[in-house]
Formats: C-alpha cells, sequence, structure tokens
C-alpha cells in the first residue's frame, strides 16, 4: 500500500502574497468607484476582509497602495516597452507595433480599465500621487511609437506624411480616446477591430512594413 501523500501547505511568503493581491483587487475596484481621495485605507480594508491594521502591515500608506494598483493595470504593456527601448535593424516594425496596440486593445477591456480612467482623471493635478507615474507612461509609449513610425517610414511604409512624432501623439490619443468609448457603451464597440482600422489605414502594406530596407 503506497504511503499517504501528505497535502503541501502554502508557505507564508505565499500567503503574504496572496492577501497583498487581495488587498490589491479590493482597492482597485475603491478607486474606481470613489477616485483616489474619496476612498479610505478602511473602506479598502473592509473590501478585502481583513482588519485596518492588517491592511496596514501590508501597505503603510493610501500611496503605497496606489502605486501596487498601477503596476497591476499596466505591467503588461511596461514590460513591452521595456523590452524594445530599442529598434532592431533586422526586426519588422509592424510586427512591433502589432503587439503594443493588441496588449493596448487588452488593457481597454479589462476589470480595471475603469480604475485606470478614475485614476488618470484625477492625476491630471501635479500634486496627485500618480500624476508622475502617469506622465512617465505617456512619456514611454510615445518614445516607443515615435521610434516605431519612423522605422515604418524609413521603409516607405507608411500611407501619410504625418511625421512619426505626431502619429505617436495621435496614437496615444486614439487609445485614450477608445478606453473612454468602451467605459460608457462597450456592447457597441468592437475595438479590436477599429485598432485595426486605424492601423490599416497609416501602413501601407504589410509586406512593405517586412521587406522593404531602411534607408
Amino acid at each position: 500500500m503506497p504511503p499517504a501523500v501528505t497535502p503541501r501547505r502554502r508557505g507564508p511568503y505565499a500567503k503574504t502574497a496572496g492577501v497583498r493581491q487581495k488587498i490589491v483587487d479590493a482597492a482597485t475596484l475603491a478607486f474606481a468607484e470613489s477616485g483616489f481621495h474619496g476612498t479610505t485605507m478602511a473602506a479598502v480594508a473592509r473590501r478585502a476582509g481583513i482588519s485596518h491594521t492588517g491592511l496596514l502591515h501590508h501597505f503603510a500608506t493610501k500611496e503605497e497602495l496606489l502605486v501596487a494598483v498601477l503596476r497591476g493595470q499596466d505591467q503588461r504593456s511596461h514590460d513591452y516597452l521595456e523590452a524594445h527601448r530599442a529598434i532592431d535593424p533586422e526586426a519588422n516594425p509592424l510586427d512591433m507595433l502589432s503587439g503594443m496596440l493588441a496588449i493596448a486593445v487588452e488593457e481597454c477591456t479589462t476589470a480595471i480599465a475603469g480604475a485606470s480612467a478614475v485614476l488618470l482623471g484625477e492625476a491630471v493635478s501635479p500634486d496627485h500621487p500618480a500624476h508622475s507615474h502617469f506622465a512617465e507612461r505617456y512619456k514611454t509609449a510615445r518614445r516607443f511609437y515615435t521610434r516605431v513610425y519612423t522605422a515604418l517610414a524609413q521603409r516607405d511604409a507608411l500611407r501619410t506624411r504625418l511625421s512619426p512624432e505626431t502619429l505617436a501623439d495621435i496614437t496615444t490619443a486614439f487609445l485614450d480616446g477608445l478606453r473612454t468609448r468602451h467605459l460608457f457603451a462597450p456592447a457597441d464597440i468592437d475595438i479590436a477591430a477599429v485598432v485595426h482600422d486605424f492601423v490599416d489605414s497609416l501602413i501601407l502594406t504589410p509586406a512593405a512594413a517586412a521587406t522593404r530596407p531602411p534607408h
């Protein structure tokens, strides 16, 4: 008879990580409903099902909790942008653009998109604790799109004579608008299809982006 298998117990780290994620999820919902300034730590604790003291053990301040929420919201896009800080001359810039836009579409349609929109609206104020986070995110995204559109222009793969910098600004504004539109009427818009049409209006042909050497 084989020996009985004893179930593995979760270590303290796994338990701590689980509690922290539960708190972050609760804070995300609270920020989406009430914004940063309208949310209290006590309200987050109640939503997470833990004591106020227990919450403070994991996140000492509301600002610290906000940072965790923001990191969770755009982690995939952050990682993608970090991995593509430079353009590989052998890479297909259209593939790079499509990869980033696919992540953006997912972020527009996730359950936490509402929290991001609320926090973004509040963070316009320079003294908001999330102001620098969003400002840096826009700068990083703009640099990425500028590099990609520059690479496409060098391959004569763009339909437009607009500068790469202008196209980068249009793209970030376009994605922000799509997210807002989806939040108001998610059933009325196919974001993936709209993004596909947007790219198609800018890029001459996929083959041109892939095969024409830069000049």
